[in-house]
């Protein structure tokens, strides 16, 4: 299962395997099962799967008991040395009683060589599970917190928003989100709406004051936009796209089919249920997602891409 997950995360023989195990957890009653079962959660959702795992923990722990543990490592010792090390560590952390546990074990029985028993398995498992808790060479702290810190910011940059437009509220985050995302540009903006009444003179004034940004338009024609728009922004309809088709040029395309409705933006993406108009964007309720994810960002453009 572990292999599965490692190589393939996302097929459905893993999807099998993974729900196989979560479903009878609890029939497996070896350290070396239990210490793999919980590896392969970790490496495959941990957040999802946290309170079996924590579970499956402290299983764990409750059965390294003096009596076991000598027993078991004298028949498996590459059991402890690295998966049960390599499981409690990643879950309790390496001070954890159970994890020092090992590690005394270990370096008590440790030959004077620097093997365990003369053996090269049972030495390198024993190695590889004092590196997982740490007995090994170190880095500096500061490396830690720089890399930890660029880990968390890769996490912050892949988050999610959901963004909404709540009239009885006054709520207008698509809004602010879209303002939000045409200031901040530099390389480019894509748009699909089929109604555009918001929004256009702050297009085209970016248009005009940076020339190399790529901003493309695709809306429904004049005539199917007037002929369907309801609300008091309809009399900007004709301004907005005779001066959106006057200065994009070629950069501004119609689609009678079109019923989209997304910005992508630099590394961002908004999509929503929001056309750029006042009535959707202040007056009606609106739901969208905003996400700066650069897998999605990167289908967003194919799919714009393939619609331009």
């Amino acid at each position: 299962m572990r292999a599965l997950v490692l190589i393939e995360p996302n097929s459905a023989y893993t999807k099998r395997a993974i729900q196989f195990f979560v479903q009878n957890y609890e029939d497996f009653k070896g350290i070396k099962d239990i210490s793999t079962g919980m590896l392969a959660l970790i490496e495959y959702d941990f957040h999802k799967y946290s309170d079996i795992i924590k579970k499956l923990g402290n299983n764990l722990r409750k059965r390294i008991s003096e009596k076991e543990y000598t027993k078991s490592v004298l028949t498996h010792p590459w059991t402890f040395t690295f998966l049960s090390l390599q499981a409690l560590t990643y879950v309790f952390g390496n001070n954890d009683k159970s994890v020092r546990k090992h590690v005394k074990w270990l370096k008590e029985n440790q030959d004077p060589d620097g093997s365990w028993k003369n053996h090269a398995y049972l030495t390198a498992n024993a190695i590889l599970g004092l590196i997982v808790i740490g007995e090994g060479p170190k880095i500096s702290r500061e490396i830690c917190e720089q890399k930890e810190s660029l880990f968390l910011q890769e996490i912050e940059m892949k988050k999610s928003t959901i963004v909404s437009t709540i009239p009885f509220s006054g709520k207008i985050e698509i809004k602010e989100k879209i303002k939000e995302m045409i200031s901040d540009t530099t390389n480019r903006i894509w748009i699909c709406s089929r109604f555009i009444t918001e929004f256009w003179t702050d297009i085209i004034n970016l248009k005009r004051d940076n020339a190399r940004i790529d901003i493309r338009v695709i809306t429904i024609p004049k005539k199917e936009a007037n002929k369907n728009y309801r609300g008091d922004g309809k009399k900007f309809i004709e301004p907005a796209f005779d001066s959106l088709q006057k200065t994009l040029k070629g950069n501004f395309k119609e689609a009678p089919v079109l019923h989209a409705r997304c910005i992508i933006t630099d590394d961002a993406v908004l999509i929503s249920s929001a056309d750029l108009t006042v009535e959707q964007l202040e007056k009606e309720f609106n739901l969208g997602i905003y996400t700066r994810d650069p897998e999605i960002v990167r289908k967003s453009v194919m799919l714009f891409e393939e619609l331009w």
